[in-house]
């Protein structure tokens, strides 16, 4: 398949309010917009556009700050199950891991919010006490690209606007954004994403951390434990 540029033209911009991402339609937008419209894996490695995305995250650079702090959340209904330590804030076991945006089942992903208000957007439609754990993410020994903040025009700027939306029912398949997030794996430990419930003075950014199971007990930020959210 062969793409094909048309003359500029005016182009039109928006931003997705629950996101913050702005978008900008043009020609890599047309590009991600037939990609989005595949409902199979298969399909969706077969197409050249796959390839581009591939590419062009290849070649953004690693954030090379220091450890920076996150948050992961969990909704517990029975006080019983109540964690008593960090040790059961982290990801699920393989066989337990459920599918959800950015993973497989099956697949465990570490999923974090960079504030305390991502982690109760993230969990609001949960029933049950909200718990949180602090992380300390070590940036600077781990290969992790921000694909928060792109150009408007490029092409992974589109392909994650789309990411970000899926499963709604107006939108693109789950299955969309969990291939996009096989391919940020092949050159990376996780990538940061635009939280997806934001408001519009009050937006926030996810992290997700691929194969995190033999790590995250190490990125707990210690010695502080669990902690319950009003």
């Amino acid at each position: 398949m062969e793409f094909i540029k048309e003359p500029d033209m005016p182009k039109l911009s928006a931003t997705y309010v629950p996101t913050g991402r702005r978008v900008t339609a043009g020609f890599e937008h047309g590009k991600a917009n037939d990609l989005v419209k595949l409902s199979t894996k298969e399909e969706l490695r077969s197409h050249p556009v796959s390839n581009e995305f591939l590419k062009a995250i290849s070649e953004l650079n690693f954030i090379r700050a220091n450890n920076d702090t996150f948050y992961r959340g969990r909704k517990i209904e029975l006080e019983s199950d109540y964690p008593k330590s960090s040790i059961e804030m982290g990801p699920p076991p393989c066989k337990e891991t459920i599918a959800n945006r950015y993973n497989y089942d099956n697949d465990p992903v570490l999923y974090l919010s960079d504030s305390i208000f991502g982690v109760q957007k993230e969990l609001e439609m949960r029933t049950g006490t909200l718990w949180c754990q602090k992380f300390r993410i070590p940036f600077g020994k781990l290969k992790i690209i921000d694909l928060s903040s792109l150009p408007s025009d490029s092409l992974i700027n589109s392909i994650m606007s789309e990411c970000e939306v899926a499963g709604n029912e107006y939108r693109c398949q789950q299955i969309f954004s969990q291939y996009i997030a096989e391919i940020i794996k092949q050159v990376s430990d996780g990538f940061i994403a635009c939280g997806v419930r934001g408001e519009k003075e009050n937006l926030y950014k996810n992290l997700v951390l691929f194969n995190p199971t033999d790590y995250w007990e190490d990125w707990v930020c210690k010695p502080e434990k669990p902690f319950v959210i009003n």
